[in-house]
C-alpha cells in the first residue's frame, strides 16, 4: 500500500460488485483497495478532511458510511450528476438517470485530453461513453459485462465451472466450456471494436480509453488502439471535489 500523506480526503466508488476505496493529497490518486463494509474504512480515516462517494443505490451501505462519518465528524459528500461539468456538457435527455460512476470516467478522461475520446469501463457492465471535439457528452452505452454474460448462460445449470478460464481466448471452442468462454470475451472485443468504430463517426482518431476490473481479462487479444486509465473514475471524483472545495472554501 502506497504511503497516503495527511490533509487528504477519501475517494469511495460503491460499486454492483465491489467498493474501491482511493486517497488524494490534493494532485495524487492513491488506490488504497477494496472493502466489504464503511467499518473497514476505519485505518485510512486518520488526518481525513472529507469523504466522497459515488453509489447508484446500495442505500443500507450508505446509511452506514453516514453513520460513521457523524460518529467521527468527518463531512461527507455525494457525487452527483450534473448538466454541465467544466468543459463538458451532458447532452443526456435527463443527466438524473444517467449513473454517477459513468459521469465521473466521463469528467475523469476529460482531464487526460481536449480532444474527442471515447470511455469504455469494463465492470459488472460494459459501459460506453462518447464525447465529441467540443466535449459535448453525447450518450453512450451499457452492455452486460463478461461475468453477466458468462452468468446469464449457465447461471442455473452445474455442467461448467464458475468462471471464465485465465487461459481462454477467442479461438473457436471445442466444448462447451471453451465455447462459451471465447464467446463471452469475442462479445467484449466486439463492443470495444464497434465504439472505435462510433468513435470514429464524431471525430478523427479520438482516444479510446480502456478501465473496469474486467478489462485485463481481453487486454492480451484488443487489436484497437487504447489507452488503458484503470483510475478513470477516481481521477474524475478529484476534480470533482475541487469543485466542492471552490464551492465550500
Amino acid at each position: 500500500m502506497s504511503e497516503v500523506h495527511s490533509s487528504k480526503w477519501l475517494y469511495i466508488d460503491v460499486g454492483n460488485s465491489r467498493t474501491k476505496v482511493a486517497a488524494s493529497d490534493g494532485t495524487v490518486v492513491r488506490v488504497l483497495g477494496c472493502i466489504d463494509t464503511p467499518e473497514e474504512l476505519t485505518p485510512w480515516l486518520e488526518g481525513v478532511e472529507a469523504v466522497l462517494v459515488a453509489s447508484v443505490g446500495h442505500d443500507d451501505w450508505l446509511s452506514g458510511l453516514q453513520r460513521l462519518m457523524g460518529r467521527l465528524a468527518i463531512p461527507l459528500f455525494h457525487a452527483e450528476v450534473q448538466e454541465s461539468f467544466g468543459s463538458i456538457k451532458n447532452c443526456y435527455d435527463n443527466p438524473g438517470q444517467m449513473g454517477v460512476d459513468r459521469w465521473l470516467a466521463v469528467i475523469g478522461a476529460a482531464q487526460l485530453t481536449d480532444t474527442a475520446f471515447v470511455v469504455l469501463d469494463f465492470g459488472t457492465a460494459i459501459n460506453v461513453e462518447f464525447v465529441d471535439s467540443q466535449h459535448h457528452y453525447l450518450g453512450g452505452w451499457i452492455t452486460p459485462g463478461i461475468s453477466l454474460m458468462y452468468k446469464a448462460l449457465f447461471g442455473g445449470t452445474s455442467k461448467v465451472r464458475g468462471n471464465i478460464s485465465e487461459h481462454a481466448g477467442v479461438a473457436p471452442g471445442t466444448t462447451t466450456q471453451k465455447a462459451v468462454d471465447a464467446g463471452c470475451l469475442a462479445a467484449a472485443l466486439g463492443v470495444l471494436e464497434q465504439a472505435s468504430v462510433q468513435g470514429s463517426k464524431m471525430a478523427v482518431n479520438p482516444i479510446i480509453f480502456v478501465c473496469g476490473g474486467d478489462y485485463p481479462r481481453i487486454q492480451s487479444l484488443v487489436r484497437t488502439k487504447v489507452q488503458h486509465e484503470p483510475d478513470l473514475v477516481f481521477l474524475g471524483m478529484q476534480k470533482y471535489l475541487e469543485q466542492i472545495r471552490g464551492q465550500t472554501d
